[in-house]
């Protein structure tokens, strides 16, 4: 429910409930915030959105695979009835945001004032997305994550055979699972190791691409991590760090991560306050500040509630140790 309160002047503003502000969420900022995505962040692509109705609860999920079921039966039979068992896992979607000041200098100076505006909102969807990506980067390198944490033998730029090893870590969530892997994340030394290594340039005839080496390993996509962090303090010199780096990851996820009672190996469970959600499909929630008489600005905001988990860790992998003899 909306209220209306007036200022000094006798403007009227629009108090939204949910959020306490004195402004509402900006779709068309929103929309383009959330299509915007960050060269070299896989944690999307490994754990996707799956829209939760509350900030906080419980997501349900089939915890039994398909059984070889007696199907036929005569006219007039009523179909077997068959058993599943449902699991959850419980969430907590956390808040986070960011904001930036326009100047009316700058505002009234930039060619397009829209352009100004959106430029400021990919700058804090990017650092919201940095954030998410350590997140994500932060639990698989929980062994505890995955069903099983593989070491390589020999060091990928010597003797050891790449293709291999990356065909074994996914076979064995296979079989353990009953799902091969669909989605696989390569740090960036991990690919480095990989895409020169002869196994790989010998199966892939010299010509090696992530989405080759998909083909390949038989999965659906491969993402490759960029050192997209800046590990330094605040006006010093940039050192790019990445966040994942001698580590791959094989994941299980749904062709529609929508389908709630799908296998999957987990999820970023996203919220957004009922005035927010009313308008927006993605993670992220964009506003305009009313403008600052004082500090001669006006600010823009991104905000998300997220909590990524796992959900069945047995259709999860990890292999680590791609540049090093263990």
């Amino acid at each position: 429910m909306n209220n209306f309160r007036f200022d000094e002047s006798g403007n009227r503003f629009r108090v939204y409930d949910t959020t306490g502000r004195d402004f509402g969420t900006d779709v068309a900022l929103s929309d383009m915030v959330n299509a915007y995505t960050v060269q070299g962040a896989i944690g999307q692509y490994l754990l996707p959105t799956l829209v939760v109705p509350r900030q906080f609860g419980f997501i349900p999920g089939v915890t039994s695979r398909p059984r070889a079921e007696q199907l036929a039966r005569a006219p007039g039979v009523a179909p077997s009835r068959v058993m599943f068992d449902i699991g959850s896992v419980g969430y907590m979607c956390q808040g986070r945001g960011v904001m930036a000041e326009l100047p009316f200098e700058d505002i009234a100076n930039a060619d397009i004032q829209q352009r100004l505006e959106a430029s400021a909102a990919k700058y804090l969807v990017t650092i919201m997305q940095v954030g998410h990506e350590s997140s994500v980067a932060s639990l698989f390198a929980d062994t505890t994550k995955t069903s099983t944490s593989f070491t390589v033998a020999s060091a990928w730029g010597g003797t050891g055979n790449a293709l291999a090893n990356v065909r074994t870590m996914l076979d064995t969530c296979e079989d353990n699972g009953g799902y091969r892997p669909s989605v696989v994340g390569f740090g960036r030394l991990a690919w480095r190791q990989f895409s020169v290594n002869s196994s790989v340039v010998a199966g892939l005839q010299g010509y090696v691409t992530p989405a080759r080496a998909g083909d390949l390993l038989r999965v659906r996509e491969v993402h490759v991590a960029e050192a997209i962090r800046d590990a330094s303090g605040e006006g010093l010199p940039y050192a790019p760090t990445p966040l994942w780096d001698d580590v791959i990851v094989g994941v299980y996820q749904p062709p529609n991560p929508g389908d709630l009672f799908a296998p999957r190996f987990g999820a970023v469970a996203s919220w957004l306050p009922n005035d927010a959600r009313a308008s927006i499909s993605g993670q992220y929630a964009a506003y305009k500040f009313d403008p600052d008489q004082k500090s001669k600005s006006r600010g823009v905001e991104v905000e998300d509630y997220a909590c990524p988990l796992v959900i069945d860790k047995a259709l999860g992998v990890r292999l680590v140790g791609c540049n090093s003899s263990q």
